[in-house]
This record gives C-alpha cells, structure tokens and sequence, in this order.
C-alpha cells in the first residue's frame, strides 16, 4: 500500500487546479481514489482511475496487433542485426553487409543454448525461458507498430513508431552476447579435443579473437569522440531561462 500511495499525488494536486492538470484526475472522494489507486483503475474515481490506465494512450490489448507479427519479428531482426557489427554498414536496414557478422552470432548464441543444455538440463531451462521472454516475448507484448525505418510502403506515418525502438530489448541483446560468448567457448573445446595440443593452440586463438568483433566493427558508429550534441542543447535550453524560472520541455528525450 505504501508503494502505491504515491499516485495518491495525483488527485490531490489536480484538486488544487493548477495551470497544468493534464488528464484532470480529480476525484469527488478520498474513498474513490483509494479504490482506483488499490485496483490500479479498474474500479472508482473515473478520472483518476482513467489515468492509472492509461486510456489517453489507447493502447489495443496485445490480441489486437498493431502490426503483423512478422513485421514485429522483422522490426526485431532489424535491431539484432545492428548490435554486431554496425560500424561495418551504417544502413537501418538489414540485408546488407552486417549480415555474415550477424548469422555468425546468431549460431553462436544458439551453440551457447545448445552448450548449456548439454551441460545442465535446469540452467537451460532457465535460459531458454529467459531468452524466449525477452525476445518473443517481447515482441509480442510491446506489440509494435511497423518500425520506423522499415516497411516503406505503408505510408500512413501513423501506422509506423514515432523513433526507432530498439533500446526496448538492450537485455535481450546483452543476453544473447553472453549466450554467444558460451557458445565460442564450446566451438573452442570441441576444436581442441580433435586436435593435437601444439595444433589445437594455433588453430583456437584466431577462433577466440571472434569475441573482439563486436568491439572492433561498433567502435567507430558507437564512439561518441568529439560528439557535443546533448551538452550543447541542454546549455542553450539552459541559458536561454530566466533565473528560477519553470522550464517545461518537449518530450523526455529533451
């Protein structure tokens, strides 16, 4: 109940009508909006209960899909693609020159999932219900609209997300990478054990430099060497105010 309390805010400060009262949820009765901040908006105060929900956003329930499920899948695709080796091709789609770098990884994180079944039935388990809740999962609950950059022919910029969304799935991503990782090492005990000792050294450790290619080929698009841009904005949002004065921006980015 404490950790709810805080939308209790809401109604009291709307209550006072000031300038700004977006969504308006004022209630007629402390017991109203108890009941709404309780049930997380599915009973009492309207306005406040309204709020909690969500409504204004008009987000459909995930049954009712925003877009195809394979223009979510490839909108996903679009993003995995882009965490191996952007550097290489700064395009926003795939299907360029990415596409080896990230096949590769793609295998290497299925061999670390097929290593770890191997290894222990109830850690994979756990990685395979992981894995599948941040990707598929995911995608399916986010529920996307078609992505920024792709699907061309649907012109309706109201069908499409607003900016690309890929910072959404960055644990999925960093999960895959450990999953990779796992998988390299297997591809590299497996290579040792056919091979004899002084061979199995020369041939694993140009095998065990893959790792160093996700650094490599994003150092250059991930650098941010030189790149003022946020500090300059905020300075000159910042100096353009009058001392104590009440800055309203336009959007969270900001």
């Amino acid at each position: 109940m404490v950790g709810l309390s805080f939308n209790l805010v809401l109604p009291v400060r709307s209550s006072m009508d000031p300038v700004i009262n977006e969504g308006e949820p004022t209630c007629e009765s402390v017991s109203g909006a108890l009941a709404a901040v309780w049930t997380n908006g599915k009973v009492g105060c309207p306005a406040l209960a309204a709020n909690l929900r969500r409504d204004q956003y008009g987000k459909p329930p995930v049954t009712q899909r925003m877009a195809p499920f394979g223009a979510q899948l490839a909108n996903y695709f679009q993003y995995f693609d882009w965490q191996w080796s952007r550097g290489v091709d700064a395009s926003e789609v795939p299907g360029n020159k990415r596409i080896p770098f990230t096949l590769v990884f793609f295998a290497l994180g299925a061999a670390g999932l097929y290593a770890t079944f191997r290894a222990d039935r109830t850690l994979f388990v756990y990685f395979a219900g992981l894995t599948g809740v941040l990707t598929l999962g995911l995608v399916f609950y986010l529920n996307f609209k078609y992505g920024f950059s792709l699907a061309p022919e649907v012109t309706d910029p109201n069908l499409h997300e607003v900016r690309e969304r890929d910072y959404f799935f960055v644990a999925g991503f960093a999960l895959w990478g450990m999953l990779a990782g796992v998988g390299l090492t297997w591809v590299w005990s497996t290579v040792v054990a056919f091979l004899p000792r002084v061979q199995a050294s020369l041939a694993t450790v140009p095998l065990l430099l893959v790792a160093v290619i996700p650094l490599a080929l994003n150092w250059e698009w991930a650098s941010r060497t030189g790149d003022w841009a946020a500090r300059d904005w905020a300075y000159d949002l910042l100096m353009s105010l009058e001392p104590y004065a009440v800055f309203f921006t336009n959007g969270d980015n900001d």
